[in-house]
């Protein structure tokens, strides 16, 4: 059929494009404004796509959120909502529990005489369940396991995913590893597609914290990506975070990758308000390459905290 013959170069990078957004660059707009340092961000709403370990030393009983992301909206356009949340079961443990629906762009089907031939437009879908636990009073672990379904033109193909994440807590200080979209392939009937494997490592210290109305806190993460396309690229990112009195916040960050291999470097702004335990945060991406794909992108999220 001359819908088949859509080529294997334009399967690809397709889904080479909705792993990476889906996988790799977090819906919570708090660590995607600090440089997408989510390895290492603090228990909030949208843990299960940063940190799900951080949620087991978290004082709240719990929260839950929703988010958009605007992924590339001068490129690929997609389109990402998500829900979100965590649930403290005793003192040590927390069940996750997340959901995102990605829309792309139309795209062109090419037909056996390497004609233009009409259109369609792939999107896909996870489910996400984590459990987290501390072993120790400055050590916790969790394991994610993600449900992907993906649909190019006709044919869908699912995956399965884990990631295997720990935390270490102690003061100001925070620590932590994580292990990400471990797990099967996309077997499509023209090629398969690996999910974009990562290991991450970060670190966050609270220059200030609760004994001054203001707050301010620094994140750094370094990795190493296994895209794709089988190409591998390190990635790192910093992130600064200034909040007045828990109730104003502003942030700033720079991600790092190798835009030949991955994707490109690209720096980002945020601004937060809280109220008493309604938390309304937003992120923007700045492109930092000449014409950068990515740049324009943007998420917002709506989150409630459980005390």
């Amino acid at each position: 059929m001359k819908r088949k013959c859509l080529t294997i170069v334009a399967l690809l990078a397709t889904l080479a494009t909705t792993a990476q957004s889906q996988l790799s660059i977090t819906n919570d707009p708090v660590a995607f404004s600090m440089g997408n340092t989510g390895v290492v961000s603090e228990a909030s709403a949208y843990s299960i796509y940063n940190n799900s370990a951080a949620t087991a030393f978290s004082e709240n009983k719990g929260a839950f959120g929703v988010s958009y992301l605007g992924w590339s909206p001068d490129g690929v356009n997609a389109k990402i909502p998500s829900i979100a949340g965590y649930y403290k079961v005793g003192q040590r443990m927390s069940v996750l529990i997340g959901a995102q629906y990605s829309i792309f762009n139309k795209q062109t089907i090419i037909n056996d005489k390497n004609e233009p031939d009409g259109t369609f437009r792939p999107h896909n879908y996870s489910v996400n369940f984590g459990v987290a636990y501390r072993f120790l009073e400055c050590l916790s672990g969790a394991v994610n396991l993600r449900y992907i379904n993906a649909k190019i033109f006709d044919t869908n193909a699912s995956a399965i995913g884990a990631d295997i994440q720990l935390m270490y807590q102690k003061n100001k200080f925070s620590a932590a590893l994580a292990f990400n979209n471990l797990g099967s392939e996309f077997d499509f009937d023209l090629s398969k597609v690996k999910q974009p494997m990562q290991v991450n490592a970060g670190a966050s210290y609270k220059i200030l914290g609760e004994e001054s109305r203001h707050g301010l806190e620094a994140a750094a993460k370094v990795g190493y990506v296994f895209a794709p396309s089988d190409e591998k690229s390190v990635i790192a990112g910093i992130g600064l975070e200034y909040s007045f009195a828990g109730i104003v916040s502003a942030r700033a960050g720079y991600s790092y990758s190798d835009k030949d291999k991955y994707m490109p470097s690209f720096a980002t702004v945020g601004l937060g308000f809280n109220l008493a335990n309604i938390h309304l945060n937003g992120g923007y991406l700045i492109g930092t390459t000449k014409n950068s794909p990515i740049k324009n992108s943007f998420v917002i999220g709506l989150s409630y905290t459980l005390f």
